[in-house]
């Protein structure tokens, strides 16, 4: 829930079981990035975690742009797969 105090600032509040919930699925998403290879986890982390794009991490793999781009949305959706067959 957002609430506006004055027109300079918004201040975010997280309830409680708000907290516990997204808690709860930090915890099973780490769960399930660990089931999936080194190779894959690097790739996220520098594209997500490290910020860099596609091409510089294409030279760090030695492949083309359009490789990486697959292997990330083949991970993505590994990911998503995983997630939902183990807590859905």
């Amino acid at each position: 829930m957002t609430v506006s105090l004055d027109d300079e600032h918004e201040h975010t509040f997280v309830d409680s079981a708000d907290h516990e919930i997204l808690e709860s699925q930090l915890q099973q998403l780490a769960s399930v990035m660990h089931t999936i290879t080194a190779e894959e986890t690097r790739m996220l982390q520098l594209k997500y975690e490290d910020g860099l794009d596609i091409r510089a991490i294409a030279q760090q793999f030695a492949l083309k742009d359009s490789a990486v781009k697959m292997r990330l949305k083949r991970t993505r959706d590994k990911i998503r797969r995983l997630y939902s067959e183990q807590y859905s």
